[in-house]
């Protein structure tokens, strides 16, 4: 899988989605967050039907999927709701995938070109795979100094074969109850880790319903990240990840539950390549194989050679990543 450049966004004035500029840009509030519409800066809190500003903090299932199998609060920006307005097709136990796949905000549309059905959220199963491999030594609390903002604070996440790949001289600290500061990078420092295949996701905070609407923890001082996946827990909370200053944890980042109703950040996927998967094994005929995360592309190794998710032979990532 090829992770998006940035975090999914939506405008809905024009009812088009794109990807942030950068990995490290985020929307918070009139005092935090990195986009702007010229030169005002887009303000999560102010999400409506005509806003014209960019928006990332969706509540679960609101690709805007106008269908029996989608959700009642279907649309991105929608302010106040019930969690019964978020289950796909009606029932709290259905996930975004399968005959509900549209209700995930990436893959129902079209993104920057690419047409509907080319990008997706992760699942619980896949976002906790990422995080847990090679026992939490690929993860790591960072901040980044950009010029037009003091600094973003987030979560890298290296490829497996950090140790091949990684900027000379760059020293990188990973695994759990670290803090942002412990990884201060300068602007030049992150591309030289993006370029070896790190990926980054920002802080988000989150987006809350209510009496009064307000964007949450996108502030320095508390900084959260906030991430969905497309898996469902029970009838009142969908899965999700975060990750926070300091946060004790076993590993960097957390998988936990939240509200359908607030608004969370979403940072798709897509496959690596097209391929057919159409081959059958027998049981004794499959040989044990794993999962890499190399270059931001997640890999399966079998028998010494290297596949996408979809089964097709990798013989060089170069050009795969957006």
């Amino acid at each position: 899988m090829v992770f998006a450049k940035g975090n999914l966004q939506y405008q809905a004035s024009s009812d088009s989605w794109r990807f942030a500029e950068h990995q490290y840009d985020f929307v918070g509030d009139d005092e935090y967050g990195t986009v702007y519409i010229g030169s005002t800066k887009c303000n999560g809190e102010k999400a409506k039907a005509d806003y014209s500003g960019w928006i990332e903090l969706f509540p679960w299932g609101s690709s805007n999927w106008d269908n029996p199998n989608g959700v009642n609060g279907k649309e991105p920006w929608v302010r106040y709701s019930s969690q019964e307005d978020h289950y796909a097709g009606g029932d709290a136990n259905n996930d975004l995938t399968g005959d509900y796949a549209d209700a995930d905000w990436a893959w129902h549309n079209a993104i920057e070109g690419d047409e509907a059905h080319t990008w997706r959220t992760m699942t619980y199963d896949e976002w906790n795979y990422v995080f847990t491999r090679n026992d939490t030594t690929l993860c790591g609390q960072a901040r980044i100094e950009i010029g037009y903002y003091n600094y973003v604070r987030g979560l890298v996440l290296l490829p497996d074969n950090w140790e091949e790949v990684k900027p000379e001289g760059l020293a990188f600290y990973v695994g759990a109850r670290l803090n942002y500061s412990k990884n201060k990078l300068t602007l030049e420092q992150w591309e030289q880790m993006a370029t070896a295949g790190a990926v980054f996701l920002p802080i988000t905070g989150n987006r809350q319903s209510g009496v009064d609407f307000f964007v949450a923890n996108c502030e320095p001082s508390s900084a959260i990240g906030n991430y969905w996946t497309t898996t469902h827990k029970d009838e009142k909370d969908a899965w999700l990840f975060n990750f926070g200053d300091g946060q004790a944890s076993k590993h960097p980042a957390r998988m936990t539950a939240g509200h359908r109703y607030w608004g969370y950040a979403v940072r798709p996927v897509k496959a690596a390549a097209e391929a057919p998967t159409d081959v059958e094994m027998t049981d004794e005929q499959i040989p044990v194989s794993r999962k890499q995360l190399r270059e931001g592309v997640i890999l399966i190794e079998h028998n010494g050679r290297k596949y996408s998710v979809t089964g097709q032979k990798i013989e060089s990532l170069e050009g795969t990543q957006r």
